[in-house]
């Protein structure tokens, strides 16, 4: 399902699919990844788990999809990636269509990746870019967004896509996209406080706990 539709964005930011996570589809058209100023604006983390085969994202270890590392398996913390029992920061730009074969939604899927790792204390902060479409499934109940995130850093204006070659798309989507923060810790507070920084008037962070330091 194609995400590049009619409309102007007020600045480039990309959301990347994986065909090798998602399911069967066509990676001429359906790869897109974050672009530089989002990588600059989180900085850098520890792990990427849906990570582009350029490994663009400044991240310690990156899992593959197209190389047959499947991040929705393989654990995040140290069990399945750090020996020296570190917990970290990991940054998630998941696939937003559904699985080709399940038909089930991929970032509900991922969402739950996502609070299952936190909670389980493998890591100490994820942040994923995702579409804000707060009357989906995964947003709601005591493992949806609301219930389990700290922040909601909403981003200004309709988005663009950025491709394999490094280029914006034309066109930018008709949704409007965030960041969601899952984590209290002091990284993921430095990490909140780092991006509303960067992105200055681009970004509102919205508090979805009452733990914490304000950014």
């Amino acid at each position: 399902v194609s995400k590049v539709v009619q409309g102007q964005a007020t600045f480039d930011l990309v959301v990347r699919y994986d065909p090798a996570v998602r399911g069967n589809l066509d990676s001429g058209s359906d790869q897109f990844y974050t672009p530089r100023f989002i990588r600059e604006w989180i900085g850098p983390v520890d792990l990427d788990p849906c990570a582009d085969p350029e490994r663009r994202v400044d991240a310690r270890s990156h899992f593959v999809g197209l190389e047959g590392e499947d991040g929705l398996l393989r654990a995040w913390g140290p069990s399945g990636l750090w020996s020296d029992g570190h917990t970290g920061v990991v940054y998630v730009n998941p696939p937003y269509n559904r699985d080709a074969e399940s038909g089930e939604s991929n970032l509900a899927r991922w969402t739950a990746k996502c609070v299952r790792e936190y909670r389980q204390g493998h890591v100490d902060c994820v942040v994923a870019l995702i579409p804000i479409r707060c009357s989906e499934s995964y947003w709601w109940g005591k493992d949806g967004i609301f219930e389990s995130a700290a922040w909601l850093l909403h981003i200004r204006g309709r988005i663009r896509f950025e491709n394999a070659a490094g280029c914006a798309t034309a066109q930018g989507a008709t949704f409007a996209s965030g960041l969601v923060v899952w984590g209290t810790s002091l990284k993921a507070q430095r990490l909140v406080q780092r991006v509303c920084k960067a992105a200055g008037d681009q970004v509102k962070a919205v508090r979805l706990d009452r733990r914490g330091v304000e950014p």
